[in-house]
């Protein structure tokens, strides 16, 4: 209802593009899986040239993209402000013991914690006595395991104004599925189409499904009621 379309795709505003092309990056595809998916459902003037320039400002973009075989290195984006971006993982075990390794990533400055245990909130109570030395950083990279996207661990980083890691698993089965909705360069068909015979359903459909389907279908009711006449019965209570 009030969009604009062109064949069948939603022609999109200037305003919300930008909107449209992070959701069409959002698992890293590459230029010509972004472009694929994009001409199923949206347009707008210069859609292309738009999509090109995301992927190559990208450096998660760049690392997978095809390279020669000796890669140039994607470095941490350097910053001279001092205790912003830290990363945290843990080592071991190592002789039975296990450590809460920290790097502060532009002095390459090492804290290393020896680990009773590996819970959240053993990491929160090291974290804290580590700010309360050093200050607070900006960002804090992990691997995102167990003890990193815990409620807790999120709490206590949301709380000091400190922004958390990637959730790697979020961005796997993202990339997952566009992977199996964008036709595969050897079949030429998506794999999805291959197996189930069908498209899975994504959030960029939700661009498109009242265009194409509900309004259809919609249509079709209302033509089937006004055609087939008859009224509705009234019924007393013990009719």
């Amino acid at each position: 209802m009030g969009c604009i379309v062109w064949g069948y795709r939603v022609v999109i505003s200037s305003t919300l593009k930008n909107i449209l092309l992070k959701e069409l990056h959002s698992s890293h595809m590459g230029i010509v899986e972004m472009k694929a998916m994009a001409r199923s459902v949206m347009w707008w003037p210069g859609i292309d040239a738009d999509i090109e320039s995301t992927c190559r400002s990208c450096s998660t973009c760049s690392e997978v993209s095809t390279a020669p075989s000796r890669a140039a290195l994607q470095p941490w984006p350097y910053t001279s402000e001092p205790w912003f971006i830290l990363h945290l993982d843990f080592l071991g075990p190592f002789h039975g013991k296990t450590f809460l390794v920290l790097i502060y990533s532009t002095s390459k400055w090492l804290e290393s914690f020896q680990m009773q245990r590996t819970t959240a909130g053993a990491v929160v109570k090291v974290l804290r006595e580590t700010f309360a030395r050093f200050g607070l950083p900006r960002e804090v990279v992990s691997d995102h395991g167990p003890p990193f996207s815990s409620s807790e661990y999120k709490d206590f980083m949301n709380n000091n104004g400190i922004k958390g890691g990637y959730d790697l698993d979020a961005v796997l089965q993202s990339y997952l599925l566009d992977y199996r909705n964008v036709e595969h360069s050897t079949t030429g068909v998506a794999p999805a189409t291959l197996l189930q015979k069908r498209r899975l359903h994504s959030r960029l459909d939700l661009l498109r499904s009242d265009v194409r389907i509900e309004n259809k279908v919609q249509a079709a009711q209302m033509k089937q009621i006004a055609q087939a006449g008859g009224s509705n019965g009234s019924f007393n209570l013990g009719d």
